[in-house]
């Protein structure tokens, strides 16, 4: 075993365990779409949003909208 100094420590990008990476939204105005294939599915991303925005001040807001005939959710920093 040796021991060693000065070694640069790894760069994390974002948290642990971010299933949906709201921290990727750095400005207002930024989104991120969200597959939503049922109501269940946009309830979860819509309270996930919420209580990311609540543990770090931040505002957030989403609608269903259709993309590549696909439904999705998109989440707007604000």
């Amino acid at each position: 075993m040796t021991l060693e100094t000065d070694l640069p420590l790894p760069i994390r990008e974002g948290g642990t365990n971010n299933k949906y990476d709201f921290y990727k939204l750095t400005k207002s105005g930024y989104s991120m779409s969200y597959p939503a294939p049922d109501d269940l599915a946009v309830q979860r991303i819509r309270i996930a949003a919420s209580r990311y925005g609540k543990r770090n001040s931040i505002s957030f807001t989403t609608a269903i909208v259709t993309e590549d005939n696909e439904r999705k959710i998109r989440v707007w920093r604000v």
